[in-house]
Order: C-alpha cells, then structure tokens, then sequence
C-alpha cells in the first residue's frame, strides 16, 4: 500500500509504503488491542506500572547521555536522595513530569493537538536546566552529526503544518501516526535541545490517546536506549543529510519503530500472562505453610524489584505503621528478606521465595533492559 503525498502536507515525511511485514505487524497489533483495549494494568500491576515508568524515564534521558541508573531513578521518582549529579537529577526529574503532563493531555476529552502542546512538552523537559528557552523555536542552524536540519525560518510553518496532519489523518492507523509524528519531530528539530525527547513523549501521548492507557506496559525507550547506534542510525537512514522529505519515504522509519511497538506488546501479553501463573504458585505455597494468602501479591512483586514500606502503606490504604506490621510479618516467616534500616529499608525475596519458580522476575528484568523474548525482533525488510 502505498499512500501519496497530500499536497498540504508535502514538507512533511508523510509518504511512505506499508510493507507485508508492517501490515502484518498492524493486523497484530489490532487484534491485541481490540482483546485488550484499553492495555490498563491490573490491581496489583500498579507497583510494576511505578518502577517501568522508572525504567522509562531512565531509558528516554539515557539515550541523550545521561549517567543515571534504573535504581537511582527509581528512588529519585520516589523521592529519596540519591548520589547523583544535579543536573542528572533535574533530566529525570523533568522527563517524569512531562509524562504527567502528557497523561493528562491524553485524558482530557477536549483535547486537540496545538503547537503550544509540544512546546509546553518540551518547556517541561528543559525546565531549569541551561538549554532552556520556555519552550521557543530555534532561531539558528542546527546540525546533527551529518544531518543538517531544516532552516529556522521554516520551523514555524513546518511545526503548523505536522499540527494540522495530526489533526486531520485521523484514518491512519494509530501505530503510523505515531511513529510519523516522531520522525518528523526529529526531522524539524524545532528546538535547540530536547527535541528526541519531546518526540518520545509527545509519541507516548499519541498513543494513549489511541486508546492505550499505560504505555509503560509497552514502553519502547528501553529497547532504543539498549539500541542507541541502531536508532539514531535508523533515523539517518530515513531522514538523509539535509531535510528533503520529498526525496526520503518514510517507509524504513515504520518498518523499523512499529516492529519494536509490536514486540513491546509482545512483552506486555508476556507480563499478563506471567503474573496469575506467579501469584498462583505463591498462594499455593502460603496455603501449605498455613500463613494468609494475602501477602501472595507482595511475596510475588518482591521477584521483581525490592517493595518499601511507604508503597504498601499506599497499596493497602493503612498507615506506615500497619505496612510495616505486615511487612515485617512476611520477613520473619522467611517470604521476605529485609536490606537496609529505617527510610531506606527495602524488601527482596526470602529463602521461601527464592525456592519458587516464578515467571515475571526474568520477563520485567528483560523488559526493561530493552532486550527482546525472540518475539518478531525488528528489522527493516531486506533491501528497502
């Protein structure tokens, strides 16, 4: 299927041809998502939605430089202090509530897409950090390696014109509109920095807006910040050296971003699937040692990163002091394994738990090392 320049979009990357791969790709995704619509974590994934918008966050700031770890942003987000640089905290920081931001752009019904949301977008991620401009256009040359982007004083027209596409290109599929909107992002550069992390968010905005409710279930930044070279190279390879979108389809850009879209989904039915098997076999293991079956959920989530005991104070709707009742309930019977004292105490898997074979530790730790389950791994279709 090859879709044709619209004339009142023609500066835009906007052409481009659905290979067989791709639209196989879409036709997954679809049927995914129409037996999953809305992709909505489950009651007790609201820990796992927590630390993969951790993993999100680290992975997005970490394709520009950033020195953080997963757990020193994990703990940032959190609220702890961390040993970490203050421009580096202010990055995370920033990136985290952008995504707010977005989230709430995505939920309001009203919504239409405006200039002054991307630029509002990109204010945030720049907030009280050196580059920022409040969110204004460039108003110089810029280039990216060889790549020389368009000149500033077509930004303008050029960010009105991809603001009137997403308007209107309302037949497109989802997954297409989402990974145009990022290419071309990154094609106008419209600011002097931040510009491939507006285009991350902005692109997480558009699809929750398709319908997709927690898009750190399927988060891509992971898998391009383990694939840096690939991505940036990706982008090159679409784009050109100078900004001709008349002369580069954008058909090697979707082959490429929807592929890790799809297989990101992959991973998510993977979670889903993993987590009734995991808190099953702990339930079953609490009944034979006589002990309540409602610590399962958290005697499980210990598998995947460490609990604390403001977050099941939350979870439970109780006080610390209750939390930690029931925390240290679990510790003594061997389920759970308690690390560090006072604020900084966290809790991992007991002896009891180490000896269960459960599914979601090595699945999560995948996911958010960018790595794939050998599901579809992207590629672009030999010779495009």
């Amino acid at each position: 299927m090859v879709v044709p320049m619209n004339p009142l979009v023609s500066s835009l990357h906007v052409e481009y041809l659905l290979t067989p791969t791709t639209q196989a790709r879409l036709s997954a995704w679809d049927a995914q998502v129409a037996a999953e619509p809305r992709l909505q974590p489950i009651r007790w994934h609201v820990f796992l939605e927590r630390y993969l918008r951790s993993a999100t966050v680290t992975a997005s700031t970490r394709i520009e430089g950033n020195p953080m770890s997963l757990d020193q942003v994990d703990a940032l987000l959190r609220g702890d202090a961390v040993d970490a640089p203050r421009i580096a905290q202010r990055e995370n920081l920033n990136y985290n509530q952008a995504l707010d931001t977005a989230t709430t752009f995505a939920l309001t019904p009203s919504f239409e897409w405006t200039e002054a949301t991307i630029r509002v977008i990109n204010h945030q991620l720049l907030r009280d950090l050196p580059e920022d401009r409040q969110g204004r256009y460039r108003e110089e040359a810029v280039t990216v390696g060889p790549y020389s982007a368009p000149d500033h004083h077509i930004v303008p027209n050029l960010m009105a014109e991809l603001v009137s596409w997403l308007r209107s290109a309302h037949e497109t599929h989802p997954l297409v509109r989402v990974a145009l909107l990022h290419l071309n992002l990154v094609a106008i550069h419209p600011f002097v920095d931040g510009n491939g992390r507006t285009a991350r968010i902005v692109s997480s905005l558009e699809l929750m807006r398709s319908g997709v409710g927690a898009t750190e279930l399927i988060s891509i930044e992971p898998y391009l910040a383990e694939h840096r070279p690939e991505y940036f190279s990706q982008i090159a390879a679409t784009i050109g050296p100078t900004y001709a979108p008349d002369r580069h389809p954008a058909t090697p850009w979707l082959d490429y971003l929807i592929g890790i879209y799809v297989n990101r989904l992959g991973f998510e039915a993977r979670m889903r699937e993993a987590w009734p098997y995991d808190l099953g076999t702990v339930a079953d293991a609490l009944a034979s040692s006589s002990h309540p079956a409602q610590w399962a959920p958290f005697i499980a989530l210990t598998g995947i990163y460490p609990l604390r005991t403001r977050s099941v104070a939350d979870a439970i709707g109780r006080a610390m002091p209750t939390a930690r009742a029931l925390l240290n309930a679990m510790t003594r019977t061997g389920w759970l394994e308690m690390r560090g004292r006072t604020r900084g105490a966290a809790y991992y898997p007991g002896t009891r738990t180490r000896q269960l074979a459960l599914r979601s530790p090595e699945v999560v730790q995948r996911y958010v090392r960018g790595l794939t389950l050998g599901l579809d791994t992207p590629q672009t279709e030999p010779g495009r």
